[in-house]
């Protein structure tokens, strides 16, 4: 957003002091069945908002992996 934007510049301000203090991360997370992903994206994108589908779970070795 633009106040953001305005907010940093003026402040001079970092893009991590910014992502602490604005909680400018993700935003809202879904988790879905992998079946239902596409009907959960299209039904969000018809209301004008953004979406991505940005991961998954799968049976491993009990680790998290960052990619």
């Amino acid at each position: 957003l633009p106040i953001y934007e305005l907010l940093q510049a003026r402040g001079k301000v970092s893009d991590a002091e910014m992502h602490q203090v604005f909680n400018m991360g993700i935003g809202m997370v879904v988790i879905v069945r992998e079946e239902e992903s596409a009907g959960v994206l299209r039904s969000i994108r018809a209301q004008k908002m953004k979406a991505w589908e940005i991961g998954f779970i799968d049976s491993g070795n009990r680790r998290v992996q960052l990619a």
